[in-house]
């Protein structure tokens, strides 16, 4: 989710949740052991899949969408998508999103 909110690479997602996790502006969520990404007929092989490649499964981090919410509130780069946030209200009574005036 970090990677597609900031259009960066996994890698650089990555490492910018463990920064998060260390300041302790955010907390760790739960992992859980995936599999490695399956490797499609269409595409060459994954980089690192040669000698060396550990095809053990990883420990990716599962957040809940509260804790999406936390972190999107913390990534770097965010002041807009914050400031656009702060100017919508749900409505009660359609469930819709009315532009405060």
């Amino acid at each position: 989710m970090i990677a597609d909110v900031t259009k960066k690479s996994y890698k650089y997602a990555s490492n910018l949740y463990k920064r998060l996790v260390h300041e302790e502006r955010i907390t760790q969520c739960e992992s859980r052991a995936l599999a490695p990404r399956a490797v499609s007929p269409n595409v060459g092989p994954i980089k690192g899949q040669g000698k060396g490649f550990s095809s053990a499964l990883q420990l990716t981090p599962v957040a809940t969408a509260a804790e999406m919410v936390e972190i999107v509130w913390q990534l770097p780069g965010t002041a807009d998508f914050r400031k656009n946030c702060a100017k919508w209200r749900p409505n009660a009574y359609s469930g819709l999103l009315f532009a405060r005036t």
